[in-house]
């Protein structure tokens, strides 16, 4: 089993790389919302062809894995509201994501990157997650140093 925090690199510089191709292709496109939406909109076409393809692969490799996580058993814990509201908030903020990205440039990421200390913050709240003074103090000081790096970055770019 591949070690979680190899992962994590992993999907780090996947949303890198990411994040730059987007920024790139939104100098190709008019500073026009709808552009934006469009684009946005065809990415996420694009990411729906892609899991359903998996959907299907899995359909045939696992078919009673799938039927009873879509079904009606009753061990099955996840609703359909479960992965319905991650899905509308992720269109939302890609939409928010792009606009940013076409606005302030690849510093913009770094701010996204904060989102990290509101998911630690919802599981300290929610599931009971442990955190220490050593956490939160480190929480704090890199969004003092995110605010730094952004407000110098908007000056030297004059954004």
């Amino acid at each position: 089993m591949i070690h979680w925090v190899l992962l994590s690199i992993i999907s780090m510089f996947l949303i890198g790389i990411s994040n730059f191709l987007v920024l790139r292709t939104q100098k190709l496109l008019p500073n026009i919302f709808i552009y934006k939406q469009i684009f946005v909109s065809s990415l996420l076409i694009i990411n729906g062809a892609i899991s359903i393809l998996i959907l299907i692969y899995l359909y045939f490799r696992y078919p009673n894995k799938i039927i009873n996580f879509y079904g009606n058993n009753k061990n099955n814990k996840i609703k359909y509201f479960d992965f319905m509201l991650p899905g509308i908030i992720r269109v939302i903020y890609l939409t928010i994501n792009i606009l940013a990205l076409s606005k302030g440039g690849g510093i913009a990421s770094s701010i996204f990157g904060l989102s990290t200390f509101i998911t630690i913050l919802l599981n300290v709240i929610y599931m009971n997650y442990k955190i220490n003074f050593r956490i939160i103090f480190t929480i704090i000081i890199i969004c003092a140093i995110t605010a730094y790096v952004t407000h110098e970055t908007i000056k030297l770019n004059k954004l």
